[in-house]
């Protein structure tokens, strides 16, 4: 039974993440079908908090260990998987400015969209972006997918496309689809950080670090 569990875990996982905030939206609206501004940013919110909070309770016993290991040697953890994380995030401009020349696109749907919610809804994006979207993507992503690849390689690989498309997927015109692979590079590089220290606490303060940055940078553009 345990074997098939370690198959299964990752897919539950991802579809957990994917659309438990949808169903919890739909719940939302159905309540309260005409919601004022800061009502909406506090429930979504929530949502993304709940969900978030979902997907640490599968990994509670195993996070609370790696969080033990991860106080006493995320300094050096964090230096380790700095160099995997930096070399998917340089491939992943790198890609971006071949889409930019080809294409004449300046961005990702994705990208798009959180510009505008951080924009339009910031109590609910800051925070999401910042640290429950990070943390929840490398629990969906990486974690409950580590036990089925004892391949470093092949893990970070099949785990960093799945989640490079999950950023695109909701629009696969040609373009929009190659920046799944912009995004599949960070996560690559992501998801070997975190084999390579085998603690998820590894990945999750480099992908809180990348989204602070990103945040930042749009805020100096703003």
């Amino acid at each position: 039974m345990k074997k098939y569990q370690q198959y299964l875990m990752g897919p539950i996982l991802l579809f957990t993440y994917l659309y438990l905030p949808l169903l919890l939206q739909i719940i939302f609206l159905l309540i309260n079908p005409n919601p004022n501004y800061l009502g909406t940013n506090l429930a979504l919110l929530v949502i993304q908090a709940v969900t978030t909070l979902t997907l640490v309770l599968f990994h509670l016993p195993e996070l609370k260990k790696e969080w033990q290991e991860y106080k006493d040697n995320g300094g050096q953890y964090f230096r380790q998987g700095f160099k995997y994380y930096i070399t998917g995030y340089l491939i992943s401009i790198f890609i971006n400015m071949l889409i930019t020349m080809i294409f004449q696109t300046t961005a990702s749907v994705n990208e798009t969209e959180n510009r505008a919610l951080i924009d339009t809804m910031a109590i609910y994006a800051i925070p999401t972006v910042a640290i429950l979207a990070p943390i929840g993507e490398e629990l969906a992503f990486r974690k409950g997918f580590r036990k089925m690849f004892k391949n470093p390689y092949l893990f970070a690989i099949i785990t960093g496309l799945l989640f490079g498309f999950a950023h695109v997927y909701r629009d696969m015109s040609l373009a929009n689809a190659l920046y799944g692979f912009s995004y599949s590079a960070l996560g690559i590089g992501l998801g070997y950080a975190y084999a390579k220290t085998d603690n998820i606490f590894t990945s999750i303060s480099l992908h809180i670090f990348h989204n602070s940055l990103s945040l930042l940078l749009i805020f100096i553009a703003l």
